[in-house]
């Protein structure tokens, strides 16, 4: 029967402790022989009994002076195996041995402790979740809220947040670890937040990292950017940016704008900001790919088969796509629709503040 000199991935890290191990044992010996060869008014007595002496020192014995030999073979050392009564060493050698043995063992655990880019969001977006009030959902649809854990659809904010209480915190690590890093964003309902652990009432999110890393110790991993993105959802239809202020009549106004401030990957091509890698790829693809998508009746061509959707209905078969929150009245383009309500219904028309000199 052929053998394979394969090694499993189990046995791998035994390997590589074994080898750690063996060099700090050969260190230390050499250490300690070097050691007790000076003397030292400061010195404690060791007895070791027969056979017991596993480790290659230079001893001295009551009355006169030895030192044990090396033999190697194959990588094994092959000890003396004399009887040994009385060893002298020194305190200080123990203390060095002590502290030797301590900083090897961290660079060790250091090692072992890699944190992948993935692995951080998980523990930063679980630590949030885990530890304050605030209420996860997805991308809010036509229909409501979906449910961060189950996809349920919530119709109103009060149903969600009931709905996500029954949930519990276990589940929060298993439904994180499904995303990729590349599309990895949490959305979460910051109403009232408050940090669970102590019931103390937060302002924000930045707040309440710095809370819990610094009052509670809880470990983040600061380095890597934010993917928990805060709303306050309530059941009137405007949506306050909790950064900056800005106020949004739909929710999909409100989530392309938190691109503004949350730029964790930028386009090369015209600098857009985007929370995920993912979107970025989206975005490339869309807007700086040539088009596939051709209009039959005027030739024009479109990058995405939605965008061309939208061409001909607003073009060529001139449907109003935006209807009046306050009356029936349908219009063409969302700004149109937007001096009707101002005009005719008196509402408050929207500002939009400037990225560069902050003027609206």
């Amino acid at each position: 029967m052929h053998l394979t000199s394969l090694i499993c991935t189990n046995c791998i890290p035994r390997l590589r402790d074994a080898t750690s191990f063996r060099m700090m044992v050969v260190s230390t010996e050499k250490q300690l022989l070097d050691a007790v060869s000076t003397d030292d008014k400061e010195a404690i007595f060791v007895s070791v009994e027969e056979d017991t002496l596993d480790m290659e020192v230079g001893v001295k014995r009551e009355g006169k002076e030895e030192t044990a030999e090396t033999h190697t073979d194959d990588d094994t050392l092959d000890y003396e195996s004399d009887f040994i009564s009385g060893v002298k060493i020194e305190a200080h050698t123990i203390t060095k041995l002590v502290e030797n043995y301590e900083i090897s063992e961290a660079k060790r655990t250091a090692r072992r402790h890699y944190v992948t880019e993935k692995l951080a969001h998980i523990i930063n977006a679980s630590t949030f979740l885990e530890h304050s009030n605030v209420t996860a959902f997805r991308s809010k649809s036509r229909q409501g809220f979906p449910c961060f854990y189950c996809r349920n659809i919530c119709d109103n904010i009060g149903k969600l947040r009931e709905h996500a209480a029954q949930h519990k915190k276990p589940e929060i690590q298993k439904v994180l670890k499904t995303y990729g890093p590349e599309c990895l964003v949490v959305y979460v309902d910051i109403t009232n937040l408050k940090c669970t652990l102590c019931d103390t009432n937060i302002q924000n999110l930045n707040e309440l990292k710095s809370h819990l890393t610094n009052v509670h110790k809880k470990k983040m991993y600061l380095e890597y950017s934010d993917r928990v993105i805060p709303f306050k959802l309530s059941d009137e239809p405007m949506y306050e940016c909790q950064i900056c202020g800005f106020k949004y009549e739909t929710f999909g106004a409100i989530e392309r704008h938190m691109n503004v401030h949350f730029r964790n990957y930028v386009c090369k091509e015209c600098g857009t900001g985007f929370v995920t890698r993912y979107r970025l790829k989206v975005h490339t693809k869309s807007m700086h790919t040539d088009g596939t998508h051709p209009c039959q009746i005027c030739g024009k061509i479109f990058s995405t088969n939605q965008k061309h959707k939208n061409h001909v209905n607003s073009v060529h078969k001139l449907i109003k796509r935006f209807k009046c929150t306050k009356c029936p009245e349908r219009f063409g383009e969302y700004f149109t629709r937007q001096k009707h309500m101002v005009q005719v219904h008196g509402v408050a028309p929207l500002k939009y503040k400037c990225n560069v000199c902050e003027e609206f």
